[in-house]
Formats: C-alpha cells, sequence, structure tokens
C-alpha cells in the first residue's frame, strides 16, 4: 500500500512512518511540507492513499487534496488533525475525503485506516459520524430556510440589497442598476418591510444574518 504524507512537522512525519510501516502492509513513498510541493510528489509517486494535515504553511489541508486529487485522481484521502471540529469534518468531506482521524490515535488505528480507506472504505470514528451527519442536518436545514427566505424577495430588490449592503446611496444604486432614484427608493421601502428593519443598516444587519448577502 503506497502512501504520501503531505505535513510540514518532520517529527510528524517520522512518527507517521513509522506507525504505518511497522506491519509490513504500508510503505510511505513521498511526503510533502506544503501545498505547493504537493501535487509534484504525488504526481511523481503514484499513492494508493494521501494523508492530509489540516494545517500547511501556506494553505489548507482542503488545497493540498485540490492538488493531489489532479495528480492522483483515484487516490484515497484521509486527514489528520490535531483538533477535529465539525467545520474540518465538512470541509474533509466536501473535498472527497474517505476518511478524517486524530493524529492522537494510535499508530493501528492509522495503519488500518490507510488500507480501509485504499479499499474504498469510510473512515470515521463513530462519534465524528454522528457528529457530522448532525451538523449536515443543520446546515441543509438553514440552506432550505435561506433558500425559502430569498424566495420572498424579488431579483431586483436582491440587486438593490446587495449595493446598499455595499454601502452605496441610492443615486449610486440607481446608476449601477440604471434605474430611476425614485425607484430605487421604492425597493428600499419594500426591503425594509420585508425585513421589518427601521433603517437602511438595520436591514443590511439582518439581511447578513438571514444570508442574504
Amino acid at each position: 500500500m503506497r502512501v504520501v504524507v503531505i505535513e510540514d512537522h518532520p517529527a510528524m512525519v517520522a512518527g507517521v512512518r513509522a506507525a504505518l510501516e511497522v506491519g509490513g502492509q504500508v510503505v510511505v513513498v513521498g511526503s510533502a511540507t506544503s501545498v505547493t510541493d504537493t501535487y509534484a510528489v504525488v504526481a511523481t509517486t503514484s499513492p494508493d492513499v494521501v494523508l492530509l494535515d489540516f494545517r500547511l504553511p501556506d494553505g489548507t489541508g482542503i488545497d493540498a487534496a485540490r492538488e493531489a486529487r489532479r495528480a492522483a485522481p483515484d487516490a484515497a484521502h484521509v486527514f489528520l488533525t490535531a483538533e477535529p471540529t465539525d467545520d474540518n469534518l465538512a470541509e474533509a468531506v466536501e473535498a472527497g475525503a474517505a476518511g478524517f482521524l486524530s493524529k492522537s490515535v494510535r499508530s493501528d488505528v492509522i495503519e488500518d485506516a490507510v488500507v480501509r480507506a485504499a479499499a474504498g472504505e469510510m473512515v470515521i470514528p463513530p462519534a465524528d459520524l454522528a457528529r457530522l451527519l448532525a451538523g449536515h442536518g443543520r446546515r441543509r436545514a438553514e440552506t432550505q430556510a435561506r433558500a425559502r427566505r430569498r424566495a420572498e424577495f424579488s431579483p431586483r430588490e436582491l440587486d438593490v440589497l446587495r449595493l446598499v449592503a455595499e454601502g452605496l446611496d441610492a443615486t449610486t444604486v440607481a446608476a449601477r442598476l440604471h434605474l430611476a432614484v425614485s425607484t430605487v427608493r421604492w425597493h428600499v421601502q419594500n426591503l425594509l418591510s420585508k425585513l421589518d428593519a427601521h433603517s437602511k443598516l438595520e436591514a443590511v444587519a439582518r439581511a447578513r444574518d438571514e444570508g442574504l448577502v
């Protein structure tokens, strides 16, 4: 099983290498310490699995995963992190990861995860999987709620709202949208009503809270 490690701490790379190669099933064929070096290392080693840290000097593990995917589309990705937060879980999934592990896990767990990931299996602790699914459910509900809320506004109202949120006055908004100033002010009044706001500033704040701008 061929593995590449993307990690900027030499001690961590050495520890992962030792953990993986002790059983004889896995060989670490290369490593990179940055997003910039990821493509070249992965392209020249053709790994089955890429282990990625979330934090790199010139970007994130997500950035490195994109480079690794370009170089070896069929390789499985497993993310390693010191802090398995809900955001990290979501980012790993969106990047197409096969798995997600804490850096504090035992060496045999890392080796098993690599073997399973290479076989196309999902590699994630049950507790993290439960958090991921719960978080996904919340995000999906929030996305649907925002879509319903956005549907309450006309495309032109949203155009006006976006420009008002940039701090532009009615005259400038009118010029940008090729509208009469009176029309812009009419749209603004409608926005204030729909957002239950008493001023443009309050409207913009509410719009940001609701994901409209």
